[in-house]
């Protein structure tokens, strides 16, 4: 089985400009991410951006480029952009956001290697349990729900929501998940996925894994113990550069 990262990197970002170049001591924030990705051991990783700056950055330090369009609607997109325009077929296609410069290099395997176990399994993805009780409420943490049983590292997820979800009777200390923005699709599933229609829930809820799950595409989760930042705002940035030293 071969296996590809893509890291979709574009300039544009309206809460923070030019995030993808961000200087967080000394290495534009794509580079961090990139060699997040080198520490995985996945040897094939490509950069998709719409910017030369970007594409130059990551060349700098022996990285491969690949420029996309800059008016696509999702880094899925891009990346399904990007690997339309290389030579080599992969079996499996990391999509590992351009914005998470702190996330283990563990987890990006373990998403790898929840397809290569779960043969029935289209996409998967990465969950860390929630700790933070006000996460639970706060609509910008996406929460998965999944199909699990005892203390299973990988299980099925059967919806994702901005909402409390799914319901905590009083009685029960359950759990809720927060979902990482990070996915492995097999080749074919990926070709699926960007192709089908956007779907009401996924319209409703602002989440593209929805669209999968609406038809009938089976994602699983695997449950990690690292919760990395998403840089989104200029407070986010300010933290990755006292964790990044």
């Amino acid at each position: 089985m071969k296996t590809a990262i893509f890291i979709p990197s574009r300039i544009g970002s309206t809460r923070l400009p030019n995030k993808a170049l961000a200087d967080i001591n000394g290495i534009p924030m794509v580079v961090h991410v990139l060699n997040r990705a080198r520490e995985s051991g996945i040897t094939d990783i490509f950069v998709a951006t719409d910017d030369e700056k970007i594409k130059k950055e990551i060349e700098n330090v022996g990285g491969i480029a690949i420029m996309t369009e800059s008016n696509l609607p999702s880094g899925t997109d891009r990346i399904y952009a990007a690997m339309e325009k290389i030579s080599k077929n992969y079996d499996i296609i990391i999509n590992l956001q351009g914005d998470m410069p702190n996330i283990k290099p563990y987890i990006i395997k373990f998403v790898q290697d929840v397809l290569l176990n779960e043969k029935n399994a289209d996409i998967s993805t990465a969950v860390v349990k929630i700790t933070n009780k006000n996460e639970i409420e706060n609509e910008n943490i996406v929460k998965a729900v999944l199909s699990i049983n005892n203390n299973e590292a990988i299980a099925r997820a059967i919806y994702f929501s901005r909402s409390p979800c799914p319901a905590s009777p009083s009685n029960q200390n359950a759990d809720y998940y927060h979902h990482l923005g990070i996915y492995a699709y097999r080749a074919d599933s990926l070709k699926k996925f960007v192709n089908l229609p956007i779907s009401y829930l996924e319209n409703r809820e602002k989440l593209e894994q929805l669209r999968a799950i609406e038809n009938d595409m089976k994602i699983y989760a695997c449950i990690v113990n690292d919760l990395p930042i998403s840089i989104d705002v200029q407070s986010d940035l300010d933290i990755i550069r006292k964790i990044l030293i």
